[in-house]
């Protein structure tokens, strides 16, 4: 009786193991599809990057972080349409993700659509205040400043001045 006890406590713990070793089999090679990615990166090699970081988000669509990667990827390749394209799919897997706004906020700028940016930039402080991040605000204000329009500061200064009473020279 004992041996059958000490059999299935042996096969249990293998049948456990072997769902421990699944279990990171399948995590895995997105790990290392994002690890690979950042070497190519580093390596200068921007365009098997992409194909590295497109391959993790096939292997975990809702991994943001490597959409995150991709979308940096492609503004530091100037490919900005395309990282507009991957935040926005960013967007879609972590709407509450403050800094996937931000990043798309940037992208948006760099792509000409400073509206969106505009849009995205107010989305990224909405999410930073309701988690009390307040260097997410600090940081996505000041590039919401980066998007106002000189016409609106300059009614802005003369508010001001109409309000203290002095003219500014």
């Amino acid at each position: 009786m004992k041996k059958l006890a000490l059999v299935l406590v042996v096969l249990a713990m293998v049948g456990c193991d072997n769902k421990t070793t699944s279990l990171q089999k399948e995590i895995a090679p997105n790990i290392n599809y994002l690890s690979q990615g950042i070497e190519l990166l580093k390596q200068g090699k921007g365009a098997d990057a992409i194909e590295s970081f497109d391959n993790a988000i096939r292997q975990d669509p809702a991994d943001v972080q490597a959409y995150l990667v991709l979308g940096q990827t492609y503004m530091m390749i100037k490919q900005y349409p395309q990282a507009v394209s991957t935040y926005n799919a960013a967007a879609r897997v972590a709407p509450n993700q403050g800094e996937v706004f931000y990043l798309l906020a940037l992208s948006e700028a760099m792509s000409g659509n400073i509206q969106k940016a505009f849009e995205s930039t107010q989305k990224s402080i909405s999410i930073f205040q309701q988690q009390n991040n307040d260097e997410g605000v600090k940081k996505s204000a000041a590039l919401l400043e980066q998007f106002m329009p000189k016409s609106n500061e300059a009614k802005m200064n003369q508010s001001a001045v109409s309000v203290s009473g002095q003219s500014k020279p």
